[in-house]
């Protein structure tokens, strides 16, 4: 197994736009903005890390999860492209979500995901 320390969620609408969710103020790096994803359960790979923490924090299923990067050490990031452009059902660890176009204004986030979006 490749050691990570996380993993998480691209989810992509057709329109090229991206889903973020806000931190809420219950959890570490409130009101920054990122993608659904979390640390591992014991024994768990990346892909059912991030299929897991998808569906706890946005209540979006992931069938066609493809690797996309590694973001930083240890954290991996998947994509999953999706039809349109889904209401998530956020559970309190996010306190908004949003569809964003990843080459217009982006919300506060981590520097390395914003150059992963741009790229991507």
């Amino acid at each position: 197994p490749v050691p990570y320390r996380a993993a998480a969620v691209l989810f992509r609408a057709p329109s090229g736009r991206v889903l973020l969710l806000q931190r809420s103020d219950k959890v570490s790096r409130a009101r920054e903005w990122n993608l659904p994803g979390g640390r591992p359960e014991r024994g768990e790979k990346p892909a059912q890390t991030a299929r897991r923490e998808a569906w706890e924090e946005a209540g979006l299923r992931t069938p066609r999860l493809r690797w996309l990067a590694v973001l930083h050490p240890g954290y991996v990031v998947f994509v999953q492209d999706v039809p349109r452009e889904l209401e998530p059902r956020l559970n309190y660890e996010s306190a908004a979500a949003a569809w964003v176009d990843p080459q217009g204004p982006l919300p506060p986030m981590q520097d390395s995901l914003a150059r992963l979006l741009r790229a991507y």
